[in-house]
Order: structure tokens, then sequence, then C-alpha cells
């Protein structure tokens, strides 16, 4: 039974974008991994700072195990212990082993943000597999 049925759907990407003097730092990672039933999820969400702005860069994840070409996997952003309202969920429907979405969005420095996410394998079981993780907060 797969869980997460909707087509791909980002969260609300219409953000207002600001120059900033300061330079970008070196770009930083958040990753977490999660596994179920041998089957595991490798997840990074990549970032600099520039300023007092967290610049949100790229999702990429990777999948091991015998899996097919139909999985689920997905990015929450949080943001002071609740859903971030900017850029809520991001998830990407049927997709394969591996691969990465590029995004643009700031969120301040002041404001912890962490990722929860997860996925649903696709395999030949009665029910998909489903893992879970949370990132560090920054």
């Amino acid at each position: 039974m797969r869980i997460l049925k909707s087509a791909a759907a980002v969260g609300a990407l219409g953000l207002a974008f600001s120059l900033s003097a300061a330079p970008a730092s070196a770009a930083s990672v958040l990753s977490a991994r999660c596994a179920k039933s041998g089957f595991q999820l490798n997840a990074s969400i990549t970032y600099a700072n520039a300023g007092a702005q967290h610049i949100f860069t790229k999702l990429t994840w990777n999948i091991a195990g015998a899996v097919g070409s139909d999985n689920d996997v997905y990015f929450e952003f949080w943001k002071n212990g609740s859903p971030d309202h900017v850029l809520k969920v991001v998830k990407m429907n049927d997709v394969s082993r591996s691969g990465s979405v590029n995004l643009s969005f700031r969120r301040p420095v002041s404001d912890p943000i962490y990722v929860r996410g997860g996925a649903v394998f696709d395999t030949n079981h009665a029910t998909d597999p489903v893992c879970k993780y949370v990132t560090r907060t920054i």
C-alpha cells in the first residue's frame, strides 16, 4: 500500500529573495539516514550561510537495497519546533534509487531549522516498508 500517493508537491516556493553584501560561506550539509526491513535511505540537504541567512540549495537522496523505481521520498522543513510555513514539505513520488532536486530559499540563521523526512520503499512486499529520520538542528 502506497502511503504518499500525491503528485510531487513543492510548498510555497514563491519566496522573496534579497541581495546581501555578505559573501556566502562554503556549502554545509544536513544529513540523516533511516532504515527498515533491510532498506536504507541516506538523505542530505545542502545549504550555505550568507550574512544572517541560511540559503538552502539542494535536496539529495540515495536508497540502498533491492528496491524498484517507484519509491517515495520526502523532506519536511521545521522551524522553531513547528512545520515551516515558507517551505513545508517537498515530496517526490515514484523516484529511482538516487537523485537530487535543486531549490533556493532563505531562512534567518536565528530560526532553529531541522528537517524531518523519510521514504516509502518500492518492494515486492505486501506492504512497502517506511522509514523516517530527523536531522540535527542548525
